[in-house]
């Protein structure tokens, strides 16, 4: 691993394996050296006797002073890779593409090698907004200028994403992505204007601001109403309905319990009138004055049963009813319910271009990395 990454170093820098060995006098501190050349010298020197952590101080070095040049941009990139730091990895790599000339393929090729290794453990965020000026923060930390072409590399986890400048800034914005997934987002600016429609930019999904009081838990694809914490009348139905036909059904459950118990009792009350009457036929037409109180309970017995039977039964197709009402709404909520009447959220759906064709209840969007593929269906209430 070692010497790849020194060979994939030599290659971005120019440098040759020979040039500087580990046993060179030691670096003085990176803050300390002016030079772009020298700091990137004293880095391949450390890495090379496997001092990576160290080396990393001396790219970084190199690349604040000449953030402008493929070679530390490229190496700075390639040394948080081997120390597993893919966020920055992907962003250094990514911009050293860049800036490549046309003319050298092969040190294209090896950045892209690398960037394709980091990209795989990140999520790449585009970020559409309706200013032109600003920065992009991710959880309160600024990453890149608005405007910036390559996309914000996040670790796979939740995030909050925001635009700020110098007259405001957007409304902290979820969002939530898995290891080499790429993703958008819409964050507008209050008083910017309309989010602009360039050709470059994404297909995004829209996600929405976080409220007030909101516990800041990851929602995608919220919108506005979501944010406020409205639901629409086919949702309130579906949740009213459903809880009927729990509510019907166990009590239609308790009854059927109930019923079945009187029928134990009826059939032993039968068994004590036959057994007290030598089994003559219809013992309680007249009966005798020892089966007057057992005929009366086997009546009363036989009536609760009757009783019982009508109301478990008017209860059982109750609940089966409400069952295929809660069915039916819940199946139009998750594919078939559209925007709400004021057509808002089709406008910010048909504004970013969202990267599914179903309807608002369903999100489907690619997982995607090196090593594997698939979908992810979201419902969304």
């Amino acid at each position: 691993m070692r010497t790849h990454l020194l060979e994939s170093t030599f290659l971005v820098t120019g440098l040759l394996l020979g040039a500087v060995t580990a046993s060179a006098a030691p670096p003085k501190p990176p803050e300390a050296i002016e030079a772009p050349k020298e700091a990137t010298k004293a880095a391949v020197a450390l890495a090379k006797a496997d001092r990576m952590q160290e080396a990393v101080r001396y790219f970084q070095r190199a690349y604040d002073l000449d953030s402008g040049a493929v070679t530390t941009a490229g190496n700075l990139g390639v040394a948080q890779l081997a120390l597993g730091r893919y966020r920055e990895a992907a962003t250094h790599l990514a911009m050293a593409l860049e800036r490549v000339p046309p003319t050298q393929e092969k040190r294209r090729k090896l950045l892209e090698a690398r960037f394709a290794e980091a990209k795989a453990q990140v999520v790449a965020l585009r970020v559409k907004t309706n200013v032109k000026v600003g920065t992009i923060y991710a959880d309160d930390a600024p990453v890149q200028p608005v405007g910036t072409k390559r996309p914000v590399f996040l670790d796979p986890g939740p995030h909050f994403i925001q635009v700020r400048t110098a007259d405001g800034e957007s409304a902290p914005v979820s969002v939530q992505g898995a290891a080499g997934q790429d993703l958008g987002v819409v964050v507008p600016v209050p008083g910017g204007g309309v989010t602009s429609d360039e050709d470059d930019q994404p297909e995004v999904v829209p996600i929405g601001p976080v409220g007030e009081g909101d516990d800041k838990s990851v929602r995608p694809q919220a919108t506005d109403r979501d944010a406020g914490g409205g639901l629409t009348g086919a949702q309130t139905a579906t949740i009213v309905m459903g809880s009927l036909t729990v509510v019907t059904g166990a009590t239609a459950l308790g009854l059927l319990v109930h019923r079945l118990g009187l029928q134990s009792d009826q059939d032993d009350l039968r068994a004590e009138i036959d057994a007290a009457s030598g089994n003559a036929p219809a013992p309680c037409a007249q009966p005798p004055a020892d089966l007057v109180a057992p005929c009366a309970d086997l009546s009363r017995t036989v009536q609760k049963r009757r009783d019982f039977s009508l109301a478990d039964n008017a209860l059982g197709w109750t609940t089966f009813a409400l069952g295929l009402g809660t069915a039916g709404l819940l199946t139009y909520v998750l594919f078939f319910e559209e925007e709400d009447g004021d057509g808002s959220e089709g406008e910010a759906r048909e504004d970013a271009n969202a990267v599914t064709s179903f309807p608002r209840g369903v999100r489907v969007a690619p997982l995607a990395g090196l090593q594997s593929w698939g979908l992810m269906m979201e419902g969304r209430w």
